[in-house]
């Protein structure tokens, strides 16, 4: 099994921070802050993606804002082409495709609907299982959701922390680096590694 995060390896959430913070006309790291303040046990279950922007959205007066703030926030130019063609091609090689991600109630719903997410055979979400990465509760659950022995799982994750959790449950991994070319040095390594 081959398992992707989602923001950092399939999303670039930074370029959707500075569309958002344009749109609102707010300062820099504007949004990444208020979101930061939300990451952790948050991602466990209870909060909601409109419950975080909400927050962000209700001391600047724009709550009227919120749909559009979403839709963009989901917006298909954010998503990364060359990590979804990885994905296919990874499948086409007879790996099985996962993704796990650390995420608010309700964002699941969202992702299943984004293009290329429907060769994905499983979906693990932080707010419906009830931990979140780098928690080896969470690791565990998915190995023995999917009835595989640790070594047969593969971790693309954009965050070392995540990485390590994933060592520490017996899995092998790679830390995801799409700052400099989107990825696509990533994804390369990852298909001379993999294929």
């Amino acid at each position: 099994w081959v398992i992707f995060d989602v923001g950092g390896v399939l999303f670039n959430h930074r370029q959707s921070f500075d569309a958002v913070q344009k749109y609102l006309e707010v300062e820099q790291g504007y949004i990444s802050k208020a979101i930061d303040s939300f990451i952790g046990d948050s991602e466990k279950g209870g909060i909601y993606l409109e419950d975080v922007f909400t927050a962000i959205l209700k001391p600047l007066g724009k709550m009227s804002e919120i749909s559009e703030v979403i839709t963009m926030w989901y917006d298909h130019k954010y998503w990364h082409e060359d990590a979804f063609k990885l994905m296919q091609e990874l499948k086409d090689a007879g790996y099985h495709i996962a993704i796990m991600t650390n995420n608010w109630g309700n964002m699941g719903e969202r992702l299943r609907n984004i293009k290329g997410v429907e060769i994905v055979e499983k979906i693990y979400e932080s707010a419906i299982i009830g931990k979140r990465k780098p928690d080896l509760e969470f690791y565990e659950y998915l190995r023995a959701d999917l009835q595989v022995n640790p070594p047969e799982l593969f971790l693309i994750d954009d965050l070392k922390v995540n990485c390590d959790g994933a060592i520490n449950a017996g899995w092998q991994s790679f830390i995801y680096d799409m700052s400099m070319d989107r990825g696509v040095t990533a994804n390369n390594i990852l298909r001379k590694e993999l294929l």
